[in-house]
């Protein structure tokens, strides 16, 4: 490996380090933490700084250690292929009502505002028990 190498594996490094630290910053905020997941943002920027192949990387590796570490963002659907825009399913926190919704809005059984996203698996669970 010569030096302009060793030197884009070091960044990439960094921006991976990043990525699984940048989320812990921005969930101790609410009002930030429950809207942006900037997971992706050190990946975008490795792309910008190392090249493609090594943004490609550090995206793809990225939610997958995540997930293996920490447990979120779940490892499927969320880490390995990501949630489509149109199979969004939402959970409350406040009643555990579970429903398929395309933005994420208030919970439609008791209203509160403290909903997260869940996986599909989760949202047929509760379908079979209610």
């Amino acid at each position: 490996m010569n030096s302009l190498q060793i030197r884009k594996l070091t960044y990439a490094a960094l921006f991976l380090a990043l990525a699984m630290v940048l989320p812990f910053l921005t969930g101790q905020i609410p009002q930030i933490g429950k809207s942006l997941c900037p997971m992706h943002i050190p990946a975008l920027l490795c792309g910008f700084l190392c090249g493609w192949p090594w943004g490609l990387a550090v995206g793809l590796i990225a939610p997958l250690l995540r997930s293996v570490t920490f447990g979120m963002p779940a490892m499927f659907p969320d880490a390995v292929g990501g949630v489509p825009d149109d199979h969004k399913y939402f959970r409350c926190l406040n009643c555990r009502h579970v429903w398929h919704a395309k933005l994420q809005t208030s919970c439609p059984l008791c209203g509160c505002r403290d909903v997260t996203q869940c996986s599909q698996i989760l949202y047929d669970q509760y379908k079979m028990n209610h």
